[in-house]
């Protein structure tokens, strides 16, 4: 946008040239753009220590991912393990290991198919300290 401007005209009639990068940017669009800017909101959210509405937020953002992106896409996935995350700070255990679970093995055969290996299976176990 770079010499891009827009003219004010105040109330007194004096006028003044402001640059385009600093005027009301639109809504988004695109459906990523609306993704990137949920990633935003909940990341405002864990900053000011709000968990339970970055979760909440979360899901949203991984049901818009899935759709946007599809279901084996990076940024789902990122999606998921931060959902899952999010739940073990709020001590939701028994929500979050299923979906970090779910995150794990969808990498694994998402990293198989790319690269046409076959990844050694370890069992996923919960060891108790």
């Amino acid at each position: 946008m770079r010499g891009s401007y827009c003219v004010l005209v105040l109330v007194f009639g004096s006028q003044i040239t402001v640059p385009a990068c600093v005027q009301q940017r639109p809504e988004p669009t695109s459906a990523s753009e609306r993704w990137l800017g949920l990633k935003g909101r909940i990341e405002g959210a864990c900053k000011q220590g709000r968990i339970a509405d970055a979760a909440m937020l979360d899901e949203q953002d991984f049901e818009l991912a899935r759709e946007t992106f599809g279901e084996d896409h990076h940024k789902t996935l990122k999606s998921l393990d931060n959902m899952a995350y999010y739940y073990s700070l709020q001590k939701r255990y028994n929500k979050a290991e299923p979906l970090f679970v779910q995150v794990l093995e969808r990498r694994r055969a998402v990293l198989e198919a790319w690269h046409n290996v076959r990844l050694p299976q370890r069992p996923i176990t919960r060891e108790d300290p």
